[in-house]
């Protein structure tokens, strides 16, 4: 029985980086009408935990980091020698705006973009998602950046933007 965490972040990432233009596209199509926002496509990607993500500069985001950070059998199913496992699969996305409601507007954009691309690839390497529908949350908090190439006040809204975190999680498995 092997190990695959590894495997599943690197197969989303590469799903991910085929497929988000296309998905971010039809998105911002979709509300152009409506409320129309740039979606630009990530601009750093990640596989594992990342620390201080908020301090990187502006330029870095999107940011994407992938993790599969818990794997577990899949009790009273297998037979001898093979036993499916369950692998947690959690892809945050930190997007930022010139406004709090364009980081949340965009932050909803990612959301659907990233769904609708594991939506239309249920099985992704070999793993299958246990659900059509992945968790998907943006997280609240108002939380403020300081922009590239600015002077670093804080309380200058020049000088900075917002940030909304964008998270989503399935369970997949495998047969192993």
């Amino acid at each position: 029985m092997a190990y695959r965490g590894e495997d599943l972040e690197r197969a989303v990432e590469t799903l991910l980086q085929a497929q988000i233009g296309a998905a971010l596209t039809a998105a911002a199509t979709r509300w152009a009408a409506i409320d129309p926002v740039t979606l630009d496509e990530p601009q750093t990607w990640h596989r594992g935990y990342q620390d201080l993500i908020l301090e990187f500069p502006s330029t870095s985001y999107p940011y994407v980091v992938i993790q599969a950070p818990l794997r577990r059998p899949v009790e009273g199913k297998g037979g001898l020698g093979e036993q499916p496992v369950k692998h947690d699969l959690a892809i945050s996305i930190f997007v930022l705006g010139d406004t709090p409601a364009e980081a949340n507007t965009v932050a909803h954009r990612y959301a659907e973009a990233v769904v609708a691309v594991l939506q239309a690839n249920q099985v992704v390497s070999g793993f299958t998602q246990q659900n059509y529908e992945p968790k998907a949350e943006i997280v609240a908090g108002n939380i403020t950046h300081q922009k590239a190439g600015t002077s670093g006040d804080m309380y200058n809204e020049d000088d900075i933007d917002y940030m909304r975190y964008v998270h989503i999680t399935q369970t997949m498995e495998y047969l192993d």
